[in-house]
């Protein structure tokens, strides 16, 4: 009872979405209350500061990484950002009769350009060069790329890659490190908490095409597993690194929250769709 209450609070206090709960309750199965505490500020942003060492990033709550993991997370989101700065500038040259839409993409070229640069800066303050990502993280931006409509890639972008990368990663990563390195953080943070116009224009333009059906619901739902599929295996291909640093359970949380958050956001927009059945269908496919 009082762990699901704390969990209630928490979701309520980051102002994530209600269905969370399911995966936050397995995450913390057969964990004490006080265990569950520790677990949940991971992303505390009380009074209490973290530390930067010579070597290390210490978290508000005591969990300690070193700061080579914390580089190579963050070159991973380099990669993205960059990749989708070069999809977009693409995109924005070979966009058909949709001059609107070419327009958007242009403007988001420019967004992602500053918000890589920023990463950069964030990893070369640590002390370390960007790293290679893998091949499995590749293979999600190749997909991606070769998308040929608008609505498909608007779509893709707006909706599939930010609520399985952006969202469920990105909010983690800024919430729980800029309690210890507000000195770092703020740059980083000032990047990615703007919300342009131009960002808006996109996520309702993605919206509106759902919402109104432009893209038929059985094609729509393979776009998404194909993108998804990739996404977990980007994933797991992580996953011998966050077992190294402790924090296996916490990735495989955030795996399956990446997963299943772009089919809670179709059944919002009212998509007709069994959740629980697409998600089991890109866990299967993924391995």
């Amino acid at each position: 009872m009082l762990k699901g209450l704390l969990i209630d609070a928490t979701l309520k206090r980051y102002g994530l979405p209600p269905w969370m709960k399911e995966y936050v309750q397995e995450y913390l199965k057969g964990s004490e209350v006080g265990a569950a505490r520790y677990a949940i500020s991971f992303i505390s942003v009380g009074r209490k500061k973290g530390v930067v060492t010579k070597t290390e990033i210490v978290l508000p709550n005591g969990k300690r990484f070193r700061k080579d993991q914390i580089a190579h997370l963050l070159s991973l989101f380099y990669y993205g950002e960059c990749r989708l700065s070069r999809i977009s500038w693409s995109w924005s040259i070979d966009n058909g009769h949709d001059m609107e839409m070419a327009r958007h993409f242009g403007a988001m070229h420019l967004v992602e350009v500053r918000r890589a640069r920023a990463i950069k800066n964030l990893i070369e303050a640590f002390g370390y060069k960007v790293e290679d990502p893998s091949d499995e993280l590749k293979d999600v931006f190749d997909y991606v790329e070769q998308l040929r409509t608008s609505q498909e890639r608007v779509v893709a972008k707006k909706i599939f890659l930010n609520y399985a990368y952006a969202q469920p990663f990105g909010q983690v990563f800024y919430k729980a490190f800029y309690p210890v390195s507000p000195e770092y953080m703020r740059s980083f943070g000032k990047e990615f908490s703007i919300r342009s116009a131009d960002a808006i224009y996109g996520e309702r333009s993605a919206e509106n095409i759902i919402v109104r059906g432009e893209i038929d619901t059985q094609k729509l739902l393979e776009l998404a597993t194909e993108i998804l599929v990739r996404v977990a295996r980007s994933i797991d291909a992580e996953l011998p690194r966050a077992r190294k640093a402790g924090i296996e359970r916490e990735a495989l949380l955030l795996r399956n929250i990446a997963v299943a958050y772009p089919f809670h956001r179709l059944k919002e927009l009212g998509v007709d769709l069994d959740v629980k059945r697409e998600i089991a269908n890109v866990k299967r496919k993924a391995r």
